[in-house]
């Protein structure tokens, strides 16, 4: 388990910067849920919690995993009472088996090295019910050359943020990124968008086989 907070300086600042981009990919993943009508759903890796805010505005019983206590420290500040927050590291978690409806993962996998990647997606599917939807959002690779030309900014915001980190980013990337992972572990997916100019995908998968929709 980490023992760094690698989010101390960001975490402040965080929803002002990042928070923009992300809110088309939160606002589907509320519509998603709505859809599903999920009787509960965890957030692994939840950052700041906003996904999680908006998830309990919305009429569900969410809970928030992250192993950063600045981060953790910006969700609780920001949160009602109703969602609960875990410190503890996605790669091993507390809850029981099958214990949630929908598990969500909203890049955290990219820059995590493919040990850890892999502890997780198991953690991730270990949780979650049998009929049940993982979302997980995540760099995608470019199909044409204006999304390998709008991917180039995303690559340098990677390497700003550390050597590991940039490092976990590349590997992701030459492995096959978000699809790659998801065959990897077994998972069917059922519905595929794309978002930020094509340079990410949010994916709606299910450990049993289903029809694409895109």
């Amino acid at each position: 388990m980490k023992t760094k907070d690698e989010y101390a300086t960001l975490a402040a600042y965080y929803e002002t910067v990042i928070g923009p981009f992300l809110m088309p990919l939160r606002q589907e993943i509320v519509r998603i849920a709505m859809r599903h009508r999920f009787t509960n759903i965890l957030d692994l890796c939840c950052g700041t919690g906003r996904q999680c805010i908006m998830l309990d505005a919305a009429g569900f019983r969410v809970a928030g995993v992250d192993n950063s206590p600045s981060m953790l420290g910006e969700a609780l500040a920001g949160s009602p009472p109703s969602i609960e927050y875990f410190l503890e590291d996605a790669s091993a978690l507390h809850f029981d088996d099958s214990s949630f409806e929908c598990v969500i993962l909203c890049f955290a996998l990219h820059e995590k090295t493919k040990t850890v990647r892999d502890e997780v997606m198991k953690e991730a599917k270990r949780v979650l019910t049998a009929a049940g939807r993982l979302i997980t959002v995540d760099y995608a690779v470019p199909q044409s050359f204006l999304e390998i030309c709008i991917a180039l900014p995303a690559a340098g915001v990677e390497r700003i943020a550390g050597h590991e980190h940039y490092a976990a980013y590349r590997d992701f990337m030459r492995c096959g990124a978000l699809d790659a992972v998801l065959s990897e572990h077994g998972l069917a997916i059922e519905q595929k968008t794309r978002f930020l100019w094509g340079t990410a995908a949010l994916v709606v998968s299910t450990k049993r086989k289903h029809s694409i929709t895109r």
